[in-house]
């Protein structure tokens, strides 16, 4: 893989957020362009988020995707990307929160299973000030990914939008995780199709 090309370390809720340092580290250590989740409702407090931002600005990166995370309940004060978006431009601001040079946040083509549609439009909203690109969560279906794009711009986003696609991964895990994120009808229909995910 091309070491200019950014590498997306996910943050898993049964592992926790140190397993995702660590390989970021590891990615940066050997010239990747390597892009952390930090997902809010893993993040104990704002020292917390000031030490993890200062291990990723030791290890040089700085670019990191803000999400809230799939944990049911947050192990600290954060309960969404928002807050953390806003807690990390305060230690920006305050001269602590290092060199990030980007952050992310996600779109949603098919929607959220926990949250309504005209809440995550205003979230999403509410981050743009904050953020400087959109990824969309993977969808199996061009046209959805497309209209949602189109209705984001509608509403006043202007954030530059990667369209998020699977990596290279074992069939049934993607099916396990793209359930478990809730994608949606494209992930029903690509199954009955033959299944064919690229």
């Amino acid at each position: 893989m091309p070491k200019a090309l950014p590498v997306t370390v996910t943050a898993s809720p049964r592992r926790g957020l140190e397993p995702t340092l660590e390989l970021t580290e590891e990615l940066a250590r050997g010239g990747y362009s390597a892009v952390p989740h930090l997902a809010a409702r893993m993040l104990h407090d704002e020292w917390h988020l000031a030490e993890i931002l200062a291990r990723l600005d030791d290890a040089g990166v700085r670019d990191v995707f803000v999400v809230a995370g799939d944990g049911e309940e947050p192990v600290g004060g954060f309960s969404d990307s928002l807050q953390l978006l806003t807690a990390i431009e305060r230690l920006h601001r305050s001269g602590s929160g290092r060199t990030l040079e980007s952050m992310g946040v996600s779109g949603y083509p098919e929607g959220h299973p926990l949250v309504a549609a005209d809440e995550l439009d205003r979230a999403l909203l509410a981050k743009q000030p904050l953020s400087s690109y959109v990824v969309t969560q993977m969808c199996f279906d061009p046209g959805a990914v497309l209209g949602w794009i189109a209705h984001a711009r509608e509403l006043g986003v202007r954030l530059p939008v990667h369209v998020g696609i699977a990596g290279a991964v074992d069939r049934l895990k993607l099916l396990r995780v793209a359930g478990r994120i809730g994608v949606g009808t494209s992930l029903r229909g690509a199954v009955a199709l033959g299944g064919r995910m690229a």
